[in-house]
């Protein structure tokens, strides 16, 4: 008897290949798809840590992730494109998904200042995170940069500690105002926060009247203390505001261990300050 070997021919590896990668990429659509009601900005940061920066596609790939945006004229930029290029030279052979979305956005609003005052007023750290990154899209759209990398500006600083609730623009002050380099980094060291306890937690919260006394909600934070809480004590126990200004969280802990036990809360107080800044309160 003769055994025969079937071997698939090239056409039907290619479709075997062409099925697969539109499953694939079909797949890839329902992450990084726009949802209803999302902004353009908080869109592009959430495909941003979904690795839109990190998938390179030819433009027939990118026609099988279509439609990719609820913006209608963002959709047609996305489906009008046909090149990027760095700057004014080359033209990228397989640019990521982040960079067409970004040629895209960029085609339908060019305004990318009107884009960034859509961000409005955040609750949370990771709320105010994510105003950052959006943020920091809107400044790098143009060269379809990631927010991590971009430069931290001035404005930037103002704009996110003007949509801060009223009880972390002190907190926040001290970290954000100083800040140089890029978002990445000032995002670095706002997570610093939650390593040693964010205030306005359920651990945390607590009431206090008038005078201060504690009135109900009180929690231990099981040996963790609150970056306010080491702010206050250092600033009650006689040190300047300047010399503990824009310290990481980690330099203000050290600063704030070398006080005396009966100078370190246990509990958190009623913050002892308040910074004003005429641009944090319009």
């Amino acid at each position: 008897s003769v055994m025969v070997y079937l071997y698939p021919t090239q056409s039907s590896c290619i479709k075997n290949w062409d099925y697969t990668k539109h499953i694939t990429l079909h797949r890839f659509l329902t992450a990084f798809q726009q949802q209803h009601g999302e902004s353009l900005l908080a869109w592009l940061v959430r495909a941003w840590d979904a690795g839109a920066g990190s998938l390179s596609l030819v433009r027939e790939e990118l026609n099988l992730m279509s439609p990719l945006s609820t913006d209608a004229q963002v959709q047609y930029y996305l489906t009008q494109l046909t090149a990027l290029r760095v700057g004014a030279g080359n033209i990228i052979v397989a640019p990521t998904l982040y960079q067409w979305l970004c040629a895209a956005v960029v085609g339908a609003y060019p305004s990318t200042d009107e884009l960034a005052a859509t961000v409005g007023a955040w609750r949370t750290l990771e709320e105010g995170i994510n105003v950052l990154q959006q943020l920091g899209v809107a400044i790098g759209l143009a060269d379809g940069e990631g927010p991590d990398g971009v430069e931290i500006t001035w404005q930037m600083k103002t704009q996110l500690l003007r949509g801060a609730p009223s009880a972390l623009k002190p907190l926040l002050f001290g970290i954000v105002m100083p800040a140089t380099g890029t978002v990445g980094a000032l995002i670095h060291n706002i997570r610093d926060l939650t390593l040693v306890g964010e205030p306005d937690t359920k651990q945390a919260r607590v009431v206090w009247n008038s005078k201060g006394r504690k009135l109900a909600g009180t929690t231990k934070l099981s040996g963790k203390v609150t970056r306010r809480q080491m702010w206050t004590d250092l600033l009650q126990a006689g040190v300047l505001c300047d010399e503990i200004n824009g310290l990481s969280t980690a330099d203000l802990f050290k600063q704030w261990q070398r006080l005396p036990a009966n100078q370190q809360s246990d509990l958190p107080r009623p913050p002892a300050y308040r910074v004003y800044h005429p641009s944090l309160y319009r």
